[in-house]
Order: structure tokens, then sequence, then C-alpha cells
């Protein structure tokens, strides 16, 4: 009797422990997730660009310039003659294919391979190329792993346009300590946030 009382408390014990457990990682877990739900999240007073292809958001505290040409936008922060800047360009092309910039990528990482840096991005160790969806359609992001030294960050993601005759170059990078974490945070909130208009 006493034997059974034993191991019935030490199954108590056992099950006690094991739902402690349970709960804080649960707990954690839930943590975790709202910590990037809250990190990724875009905020309501952000401000829209527009026009007939797309529509894309920005921190209200970034600045447009347009004046380039129809086909492309950029959205900044800070300043390159300070040396502390975040720079998002969005460009429209179709009079080459996407996959002949894809292809510049991917020549990189083989010369990268091979121990030849010349013709290469500088301070670039590899890219990483995977497939990404941007507002249903899908394309490439393309992640430059930067050697320790340079502080810098950066992104860039190829998509087609919703009927094939051109497409898009996503280009977003940024410069300096002020800029170097929070930058690719907002990189990719901005992505996020384009719709085709039409």
């Amino acid at each position: 009797m006493h034997k059974l009382q034993s191991l019935i408390s030490k199954k108590s014990v056992l099950k006690i422990v094991l739902a402690v457990c349970i709960l804080v990682l649960i707990s954690g877990a839930t943590y975790g997730t709202w910590r990037f739900l809250n990190k990724s999240r875009i905020s309501v007073d952000w401000k829209t660009c527009k026009n007939e292809k797309y529509s894309i958001k920005y921190p209200k505290t970034w600045q447009v310039d347009s004046s380039y040409s129809p086909e492309l936008l950029a959205i900044f922060a800070g300043s390159e003659s300070s040396l502390e800047y975040a720079l998002i360009t969005l460009t429209y092309k179709n009079d080459i294919p996407m996959e002949s910039i894809l292809e510049k990528y991917k020549k990189y990482n083989t010369l990268l391979d091979e121990g030849e840096s010349r013709g290469v991005p500088h301070g670039v160790k590899t890219f990483i190329i995977e497939d990404a969806v941007i507002d249903t359609v899908k394309g490439y992001k393309i992640t430059p792993i930067l050697k320790d030294n340079v502080d810098e960050t950066g992104i860039v993601c190829l998509f087609p346009d919703k009927d094939n005759q051109g497409f898009f170059e996503f280009e977003a990078t940024s410069k300096g300590e002020k800029y170097k974490e929070y930058g690719p945070i907002i990189f990719n909130q901005v992505l996020s946030s384009f719709k085709f208009t039409k």
C-alpha cells in the first residue's frame, strides 16, 4: 500500500513538473511570436506611394524622390554625405530579361567560390538567392552576406509584373551604425507592403 502511494505521488509530481515545463515553453513561444509580429508590423501612420502599376508603403519620416524617371522610385532616410543612410529604390524594367540579373548574382557566387573577387561588389562573402512571393507573384530575394568589417546591409528582390511585360527590381541598402539593425527590418516591411494596382 505504501509503495502504491509512493508511486502515485511520484507520478503526480512528474505530471506537475511536465505541465509546468509545457506552460513555460508555450509562453516562451507565444512571446517570441508576438515579438516577431510586433517587429514586422507596418505602422498605421506610414505613407503610401501609388501609381498606375503599384502601391507601396514607407515610414512617414522617410523622403521620396521620383524625379529620376517614371520607372524609378527612391525612398530614403538619412544622408549619403554623412555616410549614415537607408535607401530603397524600386525600378520597373522591360528592356532586359529578369533572368539576366539573376544570372549576374549567380556568377558572382561562382567567382567567390573560386576565390576571385574582381568584379564582385566590395565586401561581399556570398549571395543567398531564394524564392520570394510578392503580392502573389513569384520572384527572387537576393541577400548579400558581408564581411565583418563592412557596415552596410542590403537586399535585392526581383519579381515580374502581373502581365509579364517586365519586372521590378527592389534594391535596399543601409550604411552606418544607425541603420545597420533597423534598416533590414524596414526593408522587409516596405517590400511586404507592395501591392499591384491592376
